[in-house]
């Protein structure tokens, strides 16, 4: 039991310290239209008009903005059905990593007696040890997933889109709420907008980093409606 209480230990230090996320970006080989990175105008969408019509798109993709804000200055945002320079796909989720089995070896005290063969007398005695393997089901966590694709329109390329740039991030927990962590992949990933990464990137944000605060509250602030 005590490997097992070590584990769990481990990965609530972990979750209660920083969140690692994992970020891999690519931009394409044809230089050609990476100017557009910079916009100057740009349009975030969803996967469907039903996933932009929700509050939860409305929120990730303010968040987004203020993220690129940061980034990249000269980038304005406009209003999905605006003419833009830019379009920025964004698509999250949230995965069941499912259950796992987890063995350990268990100790404890083994009694024992034994006669001796000389006096006739029994003794009794014990010793600390190995006394067998219990086996356990455990729940493996989370992926929660963020990917933005920033493209231009080209008749040429297949969907008539030209990719200019995508990035891809992801973060494994226990926490399966995308409101919570959804600051802390927005906050990795947006360092490496308009950038390739030669091979996916470990980034890790402490829980107490103001950033993801000032990101959380300042969106919130914004959306809310006045008293």
């Amino acid at each position: 039991m005590r490997c097992l209480l070590s584990v769990t230990v481990l990965l609530g230090l972990a979750g209660c310290h920083g969140v690692s996320v994992n970020v891999d970006c690519r931009l394409s080989r044809n230089n050609t239209p990476w100017r557009f990175l910079d916009g100057p105008s740009y349009v975030i969408r969803g996967p469907d008009e039903t996933t932009e019509a929700s509050l939860a798109f409305q929120e990730f993709s303010d968040m987004w903005e203020r993220v690129l804000r940061e980034e990249r200055p000269a980038l304005k945002r406009v209003a999905i059905g605006q003419p833009a320079a830019l379009t920025m796909t964004l698509v999250y989720n949230v995965y069941d990593l499912g259950t796992g089995v987890a063995s350990y070896p268990v100790y404890g005290y083994r009694h024992f007696g034994y006669s001796s063969y000389h006096t006739g007398a029994y003794y009794r005695g014990s010793s600390y040890g190995f006394v067998g393997t219990q086996v356990e089901t455990v729940h493996l966590g989370y992926a929660r997933t963020l990917f933005v694709s920033a493209w231009v329109t080209d008749a040429s390329r297949p969907a008539g889109q030209q990719v200019v740039w995508e990035g891809a991030c992801d973060s494994a927990g226990h926490e399966n709420s995308l409101k919570i962590i959804m600051p802390y992949l927005m906050i990795a990933l947006g360092p490496y907008y308009g950038q390739a990464t030669d091979r996916p990137e470990r980034i890790r944000i402490e829980r107490t980093d103001e950033r993801v605060e000032q990101l959380r509250y300042s969106v919130v602030a914004t959306t809310a409606p006045s008293p």
